[in-house]
């Protein structure tokens, strides 16, 4: 398995690395969701050289 990340692209198309959020998406008015308060952490996916199979996992910032 090799390491590697998912992108997300956020407004005006910048680049980030996808992030995990605790808890069920809530929509907010102003800023679609709301996630203040929420545990987040970056995901770490890997890739299997072989078959193309991604395993994700929710890393410690």
């Amino acid at each position: 398995m090799e390491p590697g990340f998912l992108l997300d692209l956020a407004h005006g198309n910048s680049r980030r690395v996808l992030e995990w959020i605790a808890g069920p998406p809530e929509k907010s008015v102003w800023m679609g969701l709301k996630l203040a308060d929420r545990p987040r952490f970056s995901v770490v996916t890997f890739r299997c050289t072989s078959c193309g199979y991604l395993e994700s996992y929710a890393g410690k910032d």
